[in-house]
């Protein structure tokens, strides 16, 4: 028997099992397996399973993006093998033959979290790691953090149950409904605790505790930073029908939770330098000094914040052409390398050109002109894409790799200003502008510009810019006109 575990991001993972003769994947509904995401196509790839002589085939129906088997491009007919790993897009398929001599995928007891382990989690679940640290990148409180770990964890996992509790918090572990054997040995032995059967458990207190809280699978991951033990992941399964936690699951739990433990640790120090540092500090992380001072002169004035205010501003959208592809090919670790140098090499020209910062994901978003009215907003904002462009060529010899980015710029009146408190605070910029902004940017080629119509008017006498066609922008109605800059004749 040949068991698929197919895991959709934002999803339970799922199992199939193959049937004898075809079977499709693809975006479609009519598929057997269906990949609801925008890189699957609506007919991608096909299993045919032989029945006669157990064999699997792999095939991909000459896709847009491809199909990927164990991290390959996919360029001929596959005979699947036990423990393959399918990618389409952000979508993984792990295969299983069952009834084989094949040492089946499950995994019992202590594992201990050694590094070796830790860097191959990240190795086979890249994409998922991306994915899940976009999602973390956002969480500015501890609670917040505590709750996206569970949720993700417990999706990722298909767990009916999921906790994360920190190391203060170990003397009350009873109080939380759980065997408390398992998680006082994943602690101690400083390791991933799997029981496939609870019934089966050779600890009675546990065995008792999971017939009450009628458990059929656990596993407890710690939390490390280093050596030491900052906190700590547990789960179940109480389903009738769910399957034991497997080695696949415990794989993508310890990538999880070294994500987690990132996490935790940039809240803390987070929350340490909003304890330690006055308001100027805190605002000089993210906004330029001229925008500190802004900011701040407001706030003596008023007690709070600049409010919400209609201004004419130029916004920059900066996308990262093909990230999850690129976040593939490096690695987890030298793509959050790449990624870091990438945010302090943008933020350094945008502050230098007086605009405010906002991350997204691996885009960025910059306004321009948000407190200054003198400002040539769109000028700065040009020049800012401009030079973020020439800053990737560096970044793509440095990390051997080509990295291109996709950059829009748009003029026009948008509603600007900050929300949050003396602990958080972030700007927002809102309006159909922006919305075009964001909205122009696949339409932008790798490594070049484009821009809307009050910028070409503005700055076409002194920068070479082209008509492209006119676009259409989902949810708005109107064609929108667009110009590439070209930037070679510059």
């Amino acid at each position: 028997m040949w068991l698929l575990t197919i895991r959709v991001p934002g999803k339970e993972p799922q199992k199939y099992t193959l049937k004898p003769g075809g079977n499709t994947i693809g975006r479609h509904p009519n598929n057997d397996i269906v990949i609801a995401e925008p890189s699957a196509s609506r007919q991608h790839a096909r299993l045919d399973y032989i029945r006669s002589t157990d064999t699997t085939l792999l095939q991909d129906l000459t896709s847009t993006n491809g199909t990927y088997i164990n991290r390959r491009r996919l360029s001929y007919t596959y005979r699947l093998q036990h423990l393959d790993m399918i990618r389409i897009g952000s979508s993984t398929i792990n295969v299983v033959i069952r009834g084989t001599d094949e040492p089946l995928d499950t995994v019992r007891g202590p594992q201990k979290f050694t590094r070796e382990r830790l860097l191959e989690a990240l190795d086979h679940h890249t994409v998922l790691m991306y994915q899940i640290s976009e999602r973390l990148n956002t969480v500015m409180n501890l609670s917040d953090c505590l709750e996206e770990i569970a949720f993700l964890m417990k999706q990722a996992m298909g767990a009916d149950k999921c906790k994360v509790i920190l190391e203060e918090q170990f003397e009350e572990m009873e109080d939380f409904g759980f065997p408390s054997t398992l998680a006082q040995s994943a602690i101690t032995e400083k390791s991933a605790v799997v029981i496939p059967d609870m019934a089966q458990s050779d600890d009675t207190q546990d065995s008792e505790s999971a017939t009450l809280l009628k458990i059929k699978s656990a596993l407890c991951v710690p939390i490390m930073t280093e050596n030491e033990i900052i906190g700590l992941i547990y789960m179940y399964k109480s389903r009738p029908d769910s399957r034991p936690f497997t080695n696949t699951d415990l794989q993508v739990a310890i990538a999880i939770s070294h994500q987690a433990a990132l996490t935790i640790q940039r809240v803390n120090l987070l929350n340490k330098v909003q304890q330690e540092q006055s308001l100027r500090q805190m605002f000089q992380r993210f906004v330029s000094p001229q925008e500190v001072d802004y900011v701040l002169r407001d706030y003596d004035l008023h007690g709070t914040l600049p409010g919400l205010k209609e201004r004419e501003i130029s916004v920059l959208f900066a996308d990262i052409a093909d990230s999850t592809g690129l976040a593939e090919t490096m690695g987890a670790q030298e793509f959050g390398k790449m990624l870091n140098n990438y945010y302090l090499g943008i933020t350094d020209i945008i502050f230098g050109n007086n605009g405010v910062v906002r991350y997204l994901g691996d885009g960025v978003l910059s306004v321009f002109g948000m407190s200054d009215e003198k400002l040539n907003h769109k000028l700065k904002a040009l020049e800012s894409g401009i030079a973020i462009i020439n800053r990737m060529e560096n970044l793509s010899s440095d990390f051997d790799q080509p990295i291109s980015l996709r950059l829009s710029v748009k003029s026009g009146r948008a509603v600007v200003g900050y929300v949050g408190t003396s602990e958080r605070v972030e700007f927002t910029v809102l309006g159909d502008m922006v919305n075009v902004a964001k909205g122009m940017n696949p339409f932008a080629s790798p490594n070049s510009i484009v821009v809307g119509d009050k910028v070409y008017k503005t700055l076409s006498k002194d920068f070479n810019m082209s008509k492209l066609d006119s676009i259409l922008i989902k949810g708005r109605k109107g064609q929108v006109k667009i110009y590439e800059v070209n930037l070679e004749k510059q």
